[in-house]
């Protein structure tokens, strides 16, 4: 049986692998629950989830296996690798200006101050590089 060609995932996609990535394999149960805590909106429907996941396998995105009558399913990509993924599209986005993403990460409010202070540190250490002769990656 060949292996399912890699796709980008959804934004529902990334929520749900998000929770594979912190929780390590889990459950359809676990993930719906995980899931249902972060919607201020109620409960998601078991059956919607595990169809998201039935539909995440067959792109390549999650591994499934049957425990009894359980699906277990962990994340097949890695965090790093699903990043790189829509590298091409976000600089596309914002025309190949960091400046431009980062100022719409700022003023989306969603930062905090430890995140703020990372990107200020980011920029303190590539200024010394530049500073020092070195060229930036």
């Amino acid at each position: 049986m060949q292996k399912p060609e890699l796709q980008k995932p959804t934004v529902a996609e990334l929520a749900i692998l998000r929770i594979l990535w912190d929780r390590g394999q889990s459950t359809v149960a676990e993930v719906k629950d995980v899931l249902s805590q972060r919607k201020a909106k109620g409960a998601l429907k078991y059956t919607a989830v595990l169809k998201a996941l039935q539909t995440m396998a067959d792109k390549g995105l999650v591994d499934r296996q049957e425990r009894g009558r359980a699906h277990v399913y962990r994340a097949r990509i890695k965090q790093p690798q699903a990043q790189r993924s829509y590298r091409d599209l976000v600089f596309n986005l914002f025309r190949d200006s960091i400046g431009d993403l980062i100022a719409a990460a700022i003023d989306s409010n969603r930062l905090s101050r430890a995140q703020l202070d990372e990107i200020a540190e980011q920029i303190e250490k590539l200024r010394r590089r530049e500073q020092s002769g070195k060229k930036s990656p």
